[in-house]
């Protein structure tokens, strides 16, 4: 399942520190705005309000005002992300489910 939203974050990569929302959120990725300020590829720790502990991630892309950000894809990260992601997004009253297929 992917989420539209607007959850408050922060990160720290490639010596830079950046605060901003989460636009758009799944087990396997994220999108962040505004970008972060560093080339793709770098790994990256990203808070994410409501989701507990930080997160590693590795910067994918920067488009425009946004990053895209890939969370790890091993099946253990991903049943452990689809979990907290469905409990924070009950809790915020979110029903935005952007994967119609999933």
């Amino acid at each position: 399942h992917t989420y539209s939203t607007t959850i408050p974050a922060s990160a720290s990569g490639g010596h830079k520190k950046w605060s901003g929302s989460v636009k758009e959120l799944s087990a396997a990725h994220a999108i962040i705005s505004p970008a972060m300020d560093i080339e793709a590829g770098q790994m990256i720790t990203i808070d994410i309000e409501g989701l507990g502990n930080s997160l590693s991630a590795r910067l994918s892309s920067n488009e425009g005002a946004n990053s895209t950000i890939q969370f790890p894809l091993d099946l253990d990260h991903l049943r452990d992300m689809r979990d907290k992601i469905e409990r924070l997004m009950a809790h915020n009253g979110s029903s935005d489910d952007l994967d119609v297929a999933a």
